[in-house]
């Protein structure tokens, strides 16, 4: 499964891509994208541990005051 969201909050490429290692680490993601020139948070990870991984993501955002949206 794989899901975009829009993130508000990211101050630098640097914290983009230590969010970007600290998603990827958690177990069940197939792979992670943060990306500061468009502002785009996108997850692939395996169906059978969506609630998890979402859960684990969520922590992460919130620890850096960071806001997230769903990009539909």
């Amino acid at each position: 499964m794989k899901l975009r969201y829009d993130i508000k909050g990211l101050d630098c490429a640097h914290c983009a891509a230590n969010l970007e290692s600290e998603i990827s680490e958690i177990e069940g993601v197939t792979s992670a994208s943060v990306s500061f020139m468009t502002l785009k948070l996108e997850i692939e990870f395996e169906d059978d541990k969506k609630d998890v991984v979402l859960e684990k993501v969520m922590k992460l955002i919130s620890d850096e005051e960071l806001e997230v949206t769903l990009d539909e």
